[in-house]
């Protein structure tokens, strides 16, 4: 009976759904009866995955809607086929649906509807995730490129404007760059995030800032070769509109105009920049599995989220690691890390840019917690409650505006603890692991966590967890590049990137170094406790890899480098009067245990060659003001006399016949 009754409204939806002769809203409310998709079903979904309720103050509607259209069509190929064989109505549906929203927007005191609003957004991304091989012959290009153009104005609200970045996406790596209008879309990429391409003036700054320095000017990037990318922005005749050319061949540009115009009381976030930066990285590997393809559709995927990710590379990461230096895990370099001051926040700092002065360290920090939290693949581990306490606490105040607001735009804190799905933990790995460039980029990556200040502790901190997984062999699944190599004329397609566990080793050795040599000035002591906290950490995998792991004479010999290098840079020949206000008073003990026990382990496996013992010689005599170290060796010389005394003489020092003899009288003395 049900079911009779559910056909009945499905044929009658479908009816009025391609009815020419009813509005749009009502065909497109009719559509969203046919996918099985409610009003009260998005609310919900809403409240579930966000975790509350009000839909305008949430920042994101990127969540998954697959699990909702099991009402009347219950099968993603029935929705993909309905769309392929009605994709003229559906797409004339939603873009006179679109137009008529926009106008009614550009009212004065018109406030947007939600429902018909959030079900216009809701078909667009059908039709973007339902007909990937129709966009992909570039139907309605220019259309649909018009309203991104729209959706992604500087002057919407955030939410439209996050949608919109979220939808630009599925809708670029379908349409890749194979396109007439390329460059139009990388110029549309860069300005995603606003701020980090310096080319590219950063609208969401107040515009004595933006315009003084960019006014009437020709905004360009560079392309993939080279080429530069030119979008015009007029800042005197329109200032609160975005230009950009239709197309290629037009002779004059035209105005956009925001889709949803921003509220005057809505809150911002904190940092703009790093807002759309943290839902950019987020969005690329979400996005890339929604796609649905008739074919291949995980190595459709998989290429999707590797064509965005180059995307990424090319467009933001110089911009973001300025100073980004190449660590080769296939030859490991040997460069001792040497002492470095705080970073100066004024160095990078450019006011037509950065709302802030720190917003370049807090972009680094997005980007590396990004990739800790997809290489980690230890699913299995559960988070620590601290930590998440901490990090939402520290991310509350980067993102949220000090202002009596809603705290509207946290979803993607929220995002960023969600466990990763297992699709997207393989295709991030076996993008990451399909190249020696991808491989290396990682750990060079990396290498910047440790160069980072200690107020950006939570991200150094993953980073090194990262490590520990991969070095304590801890991971659910080890990555490619720490398999030992095989020879080359193999095959197999894996084998280009086996570097070997000892290559890694060495490699994490020298770039964590850098945690232990950042001068922390005496002002600031809290930074003093998570320096510490790091540098126990790191200690605490070095004492593992000596102890737990066969290594060879490279990698013995570079710990002993470095091990040697941090100790005679962090303890001076003078003891400090106030110890605990320095990290060599605070760790005196553990450096001269590391160093001494890793001394002895390395030349009982391997042969130790005359320049480090030298160098560990001229060391350990000038630092013989120091208790710890006359502690620590005089410990270390009795457990070796102990054990040469067991082992060469069979004799233990713990029960000499003499002190037997001596125990047997003390007791019959007692008896007596």
């Amino acid at each position: 009976m049900f079911g009779k009754k559910q056909q009945i409204d499905y044929k009658k939806s479908l009816q009025k759904f391609l009815d020419i002769k009813r509005d749009s809203f009502n065909r497109l409310r009719h559509l969203r009866i046919i996918l099985g998709v409610s009003w009260t079903q998005i609310i919900w979904h809403q409240l579930i995955t966000i975790g509350r309720g009000d839909w305008f103050s949430r920042g994101s509607l990127g969540c998954p809607w697959d699990q909702f259209e099991a009402h009347n069509v219950t099968d993603v190929k029935e929705s993909k086929e309905l769309f392929e064989h009605h994709f003229p109505h559906i797409y004339h549906i939603f873009f006179d649906s679109f137009l008529t929203l926009e106008s009614l927007y550009k009212q004065r005191n018109h406030k947007p509807n939600k429902e018909e609003l959030d079900s216009v957004l809701y078909i667009f991304e059908k039709i973007l995730t339902f007909l990937p091989e129709l966009l992909q012959k570039k139907w309605q290009f220019q259309s649909i490129l018009l309203i991104f153009r729209k959706v992604l104005h500087h002057l919407n609200i955030i939410k439209i404007r996050q949608e919109g970045m979220r939808l630009f996406l599925i809708w670029y790596q379908i349409v890749g760059d194979e396109v007439s209008n390329a460059s139009e879309l990388e110029t549309i990429y860069a300005s995603l995030v606003p701020g980090l391409v310096p080319s590219l003036p950063n609208l969401f700054l107040p515009s004595h800032q933006s315009h003084s320095s960019h006014e009437s000017s020709n905004l360009s990037v560079h392309d993939s070769n080279g080429n530069p990318i030119t979008s015009s922005f007029n800042s005197t005749d329109q200032p609160n509109l975005m230009t950009l050319s239709l197309s290629p061949s037009s002779v004059q540009s035209c105005p956009v105009e925001p889709f949803v115009p921003m509220f005057m009381l809505e809150s911002q976030p904190h940092d703009i920049t790093c807002y759309y930066l943290q839902c950019l990285m987020d969005h690329m590997i979400t996005q890339s599995t929604k796609i649905h393809w008739k074919e291949h559709k995980d190595v459709k995927q998989m290429k999707c989220f590797e064509f965005l990710w180059q995307k990424f590379y090319k467009t933001y990461l110089s911009h973001i690691f300025p100073n980004l230096t190449e660590v080769s895990l296939y030859n490991p370099w040997t460069e001792l890390p040497v002492l470095r001051k705080c970073i100066d926040d004024n160095l990078y700092f450019d006011s037509n840019r950065f709302p802030y002065r720190d917003t370049l360290l807090h972009s680094q920090s997005v980007v590396l917690r990004w990739l800790s939290k997809y290489l980690k693949t230890d699913t299995n581990e559960p988070s620590d409650r601290n930590e998440m306490i901490e990090e939402h606490h520290h991310y509350s105040k980067l993102f949220h505006s000090h202002t009596n607001s809603i705290d509207g735009h946290d979803s993607h804190f929220f995002n960023e603890w969600r466990e990763p799905t297992a699709i997207e933990y393989h295709i991030i790995n076996n993008v990451f692991n399909s190249s020696r460039v991808y491989v290396n980029l990682i750990h060079s990556l990396f290498k910047e966590a440790f160069l980072l200040p200690f107020s950006h502790a939570i991200t150094i901190r993953k980073v090194i967890t990262v490590y520990r997984h991969w070095v304590y062999g801890t991971a659910s699944q080890m990555p490619a590049f720490i398999e030992s190599p095989i020879p080359s004329n193999s095959n197999n397609n894996r084998e280009d990137v086996r570097a070997g566990l000892s290559n890694l080793l060495r490699v994490f050795v020298s770039i964590s170094s850098n945690v232990f040599l950042l001068e922390v000035p005496s002002d600031k002591p809290l930074m003093l406790e998570e320096q510490v906290e790091m540098c126990k950490r790191v200690l605490n995998i070095y004492r593992y890899m000596v102890m737990k792991i066969d290594m060879d004479k490279q990698a013995w010999e570079q710990l002993l480098e470095v091990l040697l290098q941090i100790t005679s840079l962090v303890l001076t020949p003078s003891v400090p009067i106030r110890k605990d206000d320095t990290l060599g008073g605070r760790l005196a003990p553990a450096f001269f245990q590391t160093l001494i026990v890793t001394w002895i382990k390395a030349n009982l496996n391997v042969f130790v060659s005359n320049s480090l013992w030298e160098k560990f010689h001229e060391l350990v005599s000038s630092l013989t003001n120091w208790e710890e170290l006359i502690k620590e060796w005089s410990k270390t010389i009795d457990t070796l006399t102990r054990v040469m005394s067991r082992y060469v003489y069979n004799i233990n020092l713990h029960d000499l016949p003499l002190e037997r003899q001596l125990d047997k009288n003390k007791r019959r003395f007692r008896v007596r």
